[in-house]
């Protein structure tokens, strides 16, 4: 029997790219880029670090989450899925 794990959509909501970076690390198999980007949005109870988002069709895993202001905005700090 294999198990996976499927996507819901949650919500669709308007966000801008604040800020983009890739880094480069090296790793146990070697090296490995990593695309990071900052999110800006308006704020949405429930969203999580468990949670991804999808930016002109490229996937993101939420790294961190942090609150603009009282309710708000939400500031999404996420890393591009391969």
């Amino acid at each position: 029997m294999r198990s996976w794990i499927a996507w819901a959509h949650l919500a669709t909501l308007r966000a801008e790219k604040v800020e983009q970076s890739t880094t480069e690390y090296i790793r146990n198999f070697g090296a490995s880029d990593e695309e990071v980007a900052v999110f800006r949005a308006r704020f949405f109870d429930g969203i999580t670090n468990a949670d991804r988002m999808v930016w002109n069709g490229d996937p993101f895993n939420i790294k961190s989450v942090a609150p603009i202001g009282r309710r708000k905005g939400v500031e999404l700090r996420c890393v591009r899925m391969p």
